[in-house]
């Protein structure tokens, strides 16, 4: 498991990197995200949650990672508990919204990547 969390940091990394810049550009050219968006989105965000209960997992037998990872961790799981508590206010743009979110998760997940050691 802790090969797995290891690398498949940089899928969830670099998924809710991609998404969140599509977002953003979705939302600069004022163009409605359909269908693709929201499926790469939902993939984006489950890999980051992949990766959290990765870590969760770990924690729970027995490995010891720096608080600060554990902080990220718990930062990356309550801003995606947010961003579904205002979905309805993020699907009012939701290229802008989702785009920021994904982006926001993404620079969390880099900051647990650089402290993981």
């Amino acid at each position: 498991m802790r090969a797995f969390h290891e690398h498949w940091v940089v899928v969830a990394v670099a998924s809710n990197g991609l998404v969140g810049a599509w977002g953003l550009w979705l939302a600069w050219r004022r163009a409605a995200p359909g269908r693709p968006f929201a499926t790469a989105r939902g993939v984006a965000i489950l890999a980051m949650l992949v990766q959290v209960g990765a870590g969760f997992w770990l924690v729970a037998g027995g490995a010891e990672p720096p608080d600060i990872h554990t902080f990220y961790g718990f930062l990356i799981l309550f801003s995606l508990t947010f961003g579904y508590i205002y979905r309805a206010q993020l699907a009012r743009w939701p290229g802008l919204g989702y785009g920021l979110l994904l982006l926001w998760v993404m620079g969390l997940g880099l900051q647990a990547w650089s402290n993981a050691t």
